[in-house]
């Protein structure tokens, strides 16, 4: 395969277009030499999709990017399709020149992405070098071979078609994990101590006995019930703002969150049986809800 002395690249150096190669034109380089682990290859087809006009607005400050990008520019473009121009020396035994590939852009390296088109170099740019984190990352190998059937625009149609049948395959988990962490969200109602026992019973799964009952960070064993600051001790059940005294009905209602129930929880004052159904986001007056969502 015969390979140009130079090649054209598109660097982003900052936010905006302004900031895309030189002048407005795509900056003429050498062309790379690929180390031995290295692949060379043609840039035959790369789809320009909605998230690397997001790399554009935003620059150095997206969060797959974060560096410095006037000395490390990004070269965008993640749906790509190729063709192998040159191979290193010590990868002869697995890629040849002439063969045609797919890039699986999400590559992961111990755990921590290494997208194509952010922080490693994209298809925005007439070749480019692959390395150990696209050959040999977490998954293996994330080049795919391309089936001779497919032209190069059909075959770089392959990653923005996954993410839709990925949108409708991929279910989320049902149930926390053993021993999973619970972002529990409740009105903000400083005289109220909420309890949620259905989420304490979830969370002891696998818990020894001594720990099935967790305790609000910062509330001391003996002050299990506490108090608003300045709040008189002849004060002990709050009201409405506004309320006269003798309306002693709190307004407020409250639920579990979706799959828990009130059963063992302390309720705030004025819940009764009728409102406890397990469908409800917890409300209290002026309208705060509160939810449940599994961290992990």
């Amino acid at each position: 395969m015969d390979i140009p002395r130079r090649y054209l690249r598109w660097n982003l150096y900052g936010a905006g277009l302004e900031n895309l190669g030189r002048d407005g034109k795509p900056e003429r380089l050498p062309t790379p030499q690929p180390a031995p682990n290295e692949l060379l290859m043609r840039i035959d087809a790369v789809g320009i999709c909605f998230s690397d006009l997001k790399i554009v607005r935003l620059g150095e400050a997206h969060p797959k990017i974060a560096r410095d990008l006037r000395t490390y520019p990004v070269v965008m473009g993640h749906e790509i399709s190729g063709t192998v121009a040159q191979v290193g020396d010590a990868l002869a035994d697995r890629f040849q020149v002439g063969e045609r590939y797919i890039v699986q852009a999400d590559v992961y390296v111990n755990g921590r992405v290494q997208a194509v088109g952010y922080a490693l170099d994209g298809g925005y740019s007439q070749y480019t070098v692959f390395g150990e984190p696209v050959l040999n990352g977490d998954a293996g190998c994330y080049l795919l071979r391309c089936p001779e059937h497919l032209s190069y625009a059909e075959a770089a149609l392959v990653e923005p078609w996954a993410c839709v049948v990925a949108s409708y395959r991929i279910q989320p988990r049902p149930t926390p994990q053993p021993r999973g962490r619970w972002l529990v969200i409740v009105p903000h109602a400083p005289m109220i101590r909420y309890r949620c026992s259905a989420l304490e019973q979830l969370c002891s799964v696998g818990v020894p006995a001594d720990e099935t009952q967790p305790r609000s960070v910062g509330v001391p064993a003996d002050e299990p019930q506490p108090r608003s600051v300045g709040v008189p001790a002849d004060e002990t059940q709050p009201r409405s703002v506004g309320v006269p005294a003798d309306e002693t009905k709190t307004v407020a209602s409250a639920s579990p969150p979706t799959g828990a129930a009130w059963t063992g929880m302390s309720k705030p004052q004025g819940i009764s049986a009728d409102e406890s159904g397990l469908d409800r986001n917890v409300q209290a007056t002026g309208g705060a809800s509160a939810d449940a969502v599994c961290l992990d």
